[in-house]
Order: structure tokens, then C-alpha cells, then sequence
């Protein structure tokens, strides 16, 4: 049996966790997961987004465009959570990816 993967990076930890943990969740929701750790990496470090990402109302999360649809990576961006949590209570649909806010992906 080989030996899991470590990490000593903190950051890549990091998204790994989130990684593995939004893909759960999705699944378990019966939502079909599309996105590859490489393409979440790629996602959340190209620009510098992940020192952006948390929990907070200004802070960055990973969001589908169109919620009906898989989680893929022609589907996501990275959106405030402030404006996130607001769409998915409003039901307002996402039209198009916007420059910088959200960060497209």
C-alpha cells in the first residue's frame, strides 16, 4: 500500500483539503463534480486569488455560473461570497464572467 500524498507547502495543503471537501459536498448533494486538482489549483493560484480566498463577506469563493448545470471548469468563477450568498437568495442568474469581480476563471 503506498503512502498518501503529503504536502509541505501550507497553501497547496490548503486547497487540497478545500479540493477534496468541495467535492464531497457536491457529490453529496447530487451534483456532478467536473474539475480536476490541477484545474482547481490552476483556478485559485493564477492570480494571486487564493491569499483572497476564506469565509468572510469579502473574501473570494468558488461559484457555479449557471447553477443548474456541473460543476466544470467553463462553468465556475470565482466570485465574493457576499455577492454569491446574494444571488443565490435573490435566484438572480449569472450572465457572463465579469473581469476581476468576480475573477474569472
Amino acid at each position: 500500500m503506498a503512502r498518501p500524498k503529503t504536502y509541505t507547502d501550507p497553501v497547496t495543503k490548503s486547497l487540497r483539503v478545500t479540493f477534496t471537501r468541495s467535492q464531497a459536498q457536491a457529490r453529496s448533494r447530487g451534483e456532478q463534480w467536473l474539475i480536476s486538482w490541477e484545474d482547481y489549483y490552476h483556478i485559485w493560484t493564477q492570480d494571486g486569488s487564493v491569499l483572497r480566498k476564506g469565509r468572510g463577506q469579502e473574501d473570494l469563493c468558488l461559484a457555479r455560473i449557471n447553477p443548474t448545470l456541473s460543476w466544470t471548469i467553463d462553468n465556475v468563477c470565482l466570485e465574493q461570497r457576499s455577492k454569491h450568498l446574494a444571488r443565490l437568495y435573490t435566484g438572480v442568474p449569472k450572465t457572463k464572467k465579469v473581469a476581476l469581480d468576480p475573477v474569472p476563471v
